[in-house]
């Protein structure tokens, strides 16, 4: 039952949900979906499956005011259970919601 154990769940923006070994990447993760999306890939956003809701409240509310999220923010979590960017090859040891930005994402150009 060990290898039940090493699994984690990944969610994914569509809402789909896949299992990979712990310790897996984002680019890993990529690279399952398409080839094309992991060349694509520029870094990932992550926040830890045990939350609820889509994110940061306070960004979500900045941005529903017009306002950007910030910068500072996305880099460093003040909690544990905070969103965050991560390089795509930052092994993911729990379950966790994540999306994979390109350089059409403004976020992964910061």
């Amino acid at each position: 039952m060990t290898a039940i154990a090493d699994l984690i769940k990944v969610h994914l923006p569509d809402g789909s949900i896949k299992e990979f070994p712990a310790g897996s990447t984002p680019f890993d993760v990529a690279q399952s979906i398409s080839p094309r999306l992991a060349a694509a890939a520029i870094v990932a956003r992550v926040r830890p499956a045990s939350t609820n809701g889509a994110g940061n409240d306070s960004d979500a509310q900045a941005e529903a005011a017009g306002e950007a999220p910030s910068e500072a923010g996305m880099y460093a979590a003040e909690e544990a259970n905070a969103e965050r960017l991560v390089d795509l090859s930052t092994p993911l040891k729990e379950d966790t919601w994540l999306q994979l930005l390109t350089e059409k994402d403004a976020d992964a150009l910061k």
